[in-house]
This record gives C-alpha cells, structure tokens and sequence, in this order.
C-alpha cells in the first residue's frame, strides 16, 4: 500500500512538471495569468489523464499527449502555424510508444503515420492543383501523421470526420458570428487535436 501510494505520488509530480514543460518556454516569464492558465490545464490533464488509464504509464503518455496539444491548439490559433519540433516529437513519441502497443499495434502505427502524412499530403496537391491555393498546410500533413501514430490507421476516418465537423462549427461561429469574411483562414490543426484527444480519451 505504502509503495503503491508513493508511486501515485511519483507519478504526479512527474506529470506536473511534464506539462510544465511543455506548456511554459524558457524563455518567457512567468506571470499570474501564464501561472493560472499552466496550473489550470495541468490539473485538468492530470485529472482526465489518470481517470481514464489509473497510475499507469498509459497515464503518463495520456499527459504527454494533452500537453503537446494544448501547445499546438496555441500555436495554430495564434500564429497558423504548426511548428515541425512538437509535431514531430508527437509522432515519434507515438510509435515508441507503441512498440508495446499501448494505444494500438506497432504496425497499425507505422501505417497510421504514412497514411496519415499521404492522404493530406494528397488533398493538399489535388487542391492546389485545381485552385492554385493552400487549402492544407503541411503542418496539418504532420499532424495527421502524428496522430495516426498514435491512434493506428484504422482511426483515422473518423478522426477526420470528428475533425471536420468540429471544423464547420467551429467556422460557422467565428465566421458568422463574429461577422468575418468566408475567405478568412481558419486552422485546421485544432480540430484534429481535439478529435484526436476525444478519440484517445472517450
């Protein structure tokens, strides 16, 4: 009992400092709102993390995940931009992961990744193609990957489905009703996050 509770013990406070980490640069500083916000979303992937897997690794890696995508969803909304670092240490993180088959099968993870990267890789060329415009950045393509290594190509159908639904509602509000014009951007790589998170968590 007394192993088990300092383990749980060791387990957060390994999880707080992760998605300290994750979320606050070194090079910024700290103040009562970035404090809150950090402390906020930490108690919340904690909290979400450990109630859906227990004191585990699983919880561990579940941590690891929201962190990055409370970065992404940031850096997207912001600066409509995903940048290769996260995006990619997301993904290879996914496949290690899954070299024991936490969330799927190696193979499903290799093949979530690939598939994931081509299939937006293709729409973006096909789009372009007939438009000569961007309708997806290859952040967007990465992303994909990313997830698809961590959720294993089966998944990923619905996770795009999730992630365009989320998308038109999402458009429809800050379009519509925030009196926008239609030809202004809206990113894609939060969408994908929050399916993706839906889809590891629920």
């Amino acid at each position: 009992m007394v192993n088990r509770w300092h383990f749980s013990i060791t387990f957060l406070k390994l999880s707080s400092l992760l998605t300290y980490c994750l979320l606050f640069n070194y090079h910024d500083t700290m103040n009562l709102q970035k404090f809150l916000t950090v402390f906020i979303f930490a108690v919340f992937a904690i909290t979400l993390a450990y109630g859906r897997f227990g004191v585990s690794w699983q919880g561990l890696f579940g941590v690891f995940f929201l962190g990055i995508s409370g970065r992404l969803v940031y850096w997207d909304f912001r600066f409509y931009r995903l940048p290769d670092f996260w995006t990619q240490l997301l993904l290879w993180v996914g496949l290690l992961i899954n070299w024991h088959g936490e969330f799927t099968s190696l193979p499903s993870a290799v093949m979530g990744a690939v598939v994931g990267y081509c299939s937006f890789w293709g729409i973006r060329w096909v789009f372009h193609a007939f438009t000569h415009k961007e309708g997806l950045g290859l952040g967007d393509c990465k992303l994909l990957a990313a997830l698809g290594a961590w959720l294993g190509w089966q998944a990923l159908p619905l996770l795009v489905l999730i992630a365009s639904l989320l998308g038109l509602l999402f458009s429809l509000f800050w379009l519509y009703g925030r009196g926008k014009p239609w030809q202004h951007p809206v990113p894609f790589g939060p969408m994908l996050l929050l399916a993706g998170v839906w889809m590891v968590f629920f």
